[in-house]
């Protein structure tokens, strides 16, 4: 009963809505039903990467703010993405 009425409030949802909102959830609803059930996670003896030493300093914080800093050190510690996703 519970799936159903699920069902009937997104029809309503949808009719109610303009065309790009009704694209937009239909497109969310979309990704959220292909996620994964599951994420497999490796081993964190088995990462290329290492965060043990990661740290933000003063400096870095004073002329970037904290989040510039904290994207300055994973640009460091991960390196540039543009040439793809960066695999953990």
């Amino acid at each position: 009963m519970g799936r159903e009425r699920e069902k009937v409030n997104v029809q309503f949802l949808k009719l109610s809505m303009d065309h790009q909102a009704r694209a937009s959830i239909d497109c969310l609803q979309l990704y959220l039903t292909n996620l994964p059930s599951s994420i497999p996670l490796a081993e964190p003896t088995t990462s290329q990467y290492s965060f043990d030493a990661f740290a933000t300093l003063p400096d870095e914080i004073e002329d970037f703010s904290e989040a510039g800093a904290v994207s300055c050190q994973f640009e460091i510690c991960l390196g540039q993405h543009n040439n793809g996703p960066i695999s953990f």
